[in-house]
């Protein structure tokens, strides 16, 4: 989903906005949020059903989470026994299988989507750490990925330029991939517009949604241009932004819900020219992991790669901080010497230098307090479909959060992947309880 900044000004003054009575509209689905996974779903169902689109946005795809997105689609970060493992192990095939069938027709993935199978390293630097790797080694071995546990020895000669000590080791899972996230949202937004002229598709970016239209037979929105109305499905997508525009229905159907998903601010630094660092995984330190299933207000863990294009991604922090789109020099700066502790090729780079090239990217991962993406219908309000909550997953699980709406849209009675874990029912706070 794109900036809420915009979002969240049209919602609390609604009243304010002056409202252009377009001539209504009708498609059997309306999704709201045009990131990567509302691109997606609209993707989805456009190539595998017969049913009409709307796509409505309060700015433009990769305005929000997804255009700062570090790319990493990957297992090695993972273990079988968690809820999210099918979906994640299915929505790296869908990313794989796309791939191919762009290479099938004479594409280059590496040019359409950034995509790239680098290999990951989940690395640490304490005898703790290891043990923990080892496990989870054993772990993803057993559940039928490919990955071998690094002690610092051979983890130097698998990534040179990696420093992790003399107690360091990583786990390499050497078929998880990247994609570019810009490259990708293009892509499948092209291939969603090519349905503009049968009047399948259309797309309502820069149009805010200021109110919900909804009764017994009726479901829809209202943006500040025209009124949407859906047959069969609205989608709620907009990332961190769910809750708020999600309240304004609970509030006025009277029921006690609140959708927690709160915006977890991050920055990504993205680094041009460095011809000193070459790197042949994706990395992510352990520590990573922790601060992802953690609430602290804040915290930095290192993650670092090279994209389609040469430069290189450092991350990443985690904030706490509402809805602040400030580049913010101190976490920046944080991020850079964290980064220099396991690239000393980093050391004598100094931020301003860095960015003179080079350039930060801000979003707000969606964060929910269980760690599951909430994807399906919501008790109360027959038709419409949750597709939020995935904090930093969202560009990895995008493909298999779309089969799995499409699959809930259809009433398919074997889905490929059980939603069940991902249901939002008995997942949303009683509206008494302070999230904040």
């Amino acid at each position: 989903m794109s900036s809420l900044l915009t979002i969240t000004a049209t919602w609390t003054v609604a009243s304010e906005i002056a409202f252009v009575a377009d001539t209504p509209l009708e498609f059997d689905v309306v999704i709201v949020g045009a990131g990567i996974i509302g691109l997606s779903i609209a993707h989805r169902l456009l190539c595998t059903t017969n049913l009409s689109v709307a796509l409505v946005d309060a700015a433009r795809p990769c305005a929000g989470a997804t255009g700062a997105g570090q790319g990493y689609v990957w297992l090695g970060h993972r273990t079988p026994d968690t809820m999210a493992w099918n979906l994640a192990r299915r929505s790296k095939y869908l990313w794989e299988d796309l791939a191919q069938g762009l290479q099938a027709m004479g594409l280059d993935p590496l040019v359409t989507l950034g995509f790239k199978k680098t290999g990951s390293l989940l690395f640490g630097t304490s005898s703790e750490d290891a043990l923990a790797l080892e496990k989870t080694t054993e772990a993803l071995c057993k559940g039928g990925v490919q990955a071998e546990f690094l002690n610092s020895a051979a983890l130097k000669d698998v990534e040179p330029q990696l420093y992790v000590g003399a107690k360091g080791s990583a786990i390499l899972t050497p078929n998880d991939c990247q994609i570019d996230a810009q490259l990708a949202a293009s892509y499948i937004l092209g291939e969603i517009q090519k349905y503009c002229p049968s009047g399948r598709f259309q797309e309502f970016f820069d149009e805010p949604a200021v109110n919900f239209l909804w009764a017994s037979q009726i479901r829809g929105i209202q943006t500040n241009r025209r009124e949407i109305y859906c047959n069969k499905n609205l989608v709620m997508a907009a990332g961190a932004w769910s809750g708020q525009l999600m309240q304004s229905i609970f509030n006025r159907l009277s029921l006690p819900h609140v959708l927690a998903t709160k915006p977890r601010k991050g920055h990504l630094l993205v680094l041009e020219g460095l011809s000193k660092i070459s790197l042949k995984h994706g990395l992510m330190e352990y520590a990573y992991k922790g601060l992802e299933e953690s609430s602290v207000i804040a915290g930095i863990a290192s993650t670092a790669t090279v994209d389609a294009k040469g430069r290189v991604l450092l991350g990443s922090s985690r904030q706490f901080v509402g809805f602040d789109f400030n580049l913010q020099y101190d976490v920046m700066e944080n991020i850079l010497k964290k980064a220099a502790v396991y690239l000393p090729a980093l050391a004598n780079l100094h931020l301003s230098e860095a960015l003179n090239d080079g350039s930060v990217r801000v979003g707000h991962r969606p964060y929910v307090p269980d760690g599951r993406p909430m994807i399906g219908e919501v008790a109360g309000l027959e038709g419409l479909l949750l597709a939020t909550g995935h904090e930093g997953e969202g560009l990895s699980l995008a493909l298999g959060t779309a089969e799995m709406i499409v699959n809930l849209i259809l009433e398919e009675e074997e889905p490929v992947v059980d939603p069940s874990p991902f249901s939002p029912t008995g997942r949303l706070v009683p509206s008494r309880v302070n999230i904040s």
